[in-house]
């Protein structure tokens, strides 16, 4: 439902096409976690899991930097 949420927030906020492209990273997420959801130990895959985080946060903090977020809006037409 979360999800759900978040992609319906996102095509409120920016349109179809660019929910429709954020929509592959959410879905393959989910396709990736259901085949793989395996009893598989923390220890196994940590260090992905950690490079993964900060690599995500400085991806968020690049997205911020660099205004991506208001250049999408423009983009799309779904500036205020």
């Amino acid at each position: 439902m979360f999800t759900a949420a978040i992609l319906a927030l996102g095509y409120i906020a920016f349109g179809f096409w660019t929910a429709f492209i954020f929509t592959f990273g959410f879905f393959g997420g989910f396709l990736i976690w259901i085949f793989t959801s395996h009893q598989v130990p923390f220890q196994k895959f940590k260090l992905a899991y950690w490079l993964t985080l900060g690599f995500f946060l400085l991806h968020r903090v690049e997205e911020k930097v660099m205004g991506f977020f208001a250049k999408l809006a423009a983009i799309t037409g779904a500036e205020s």
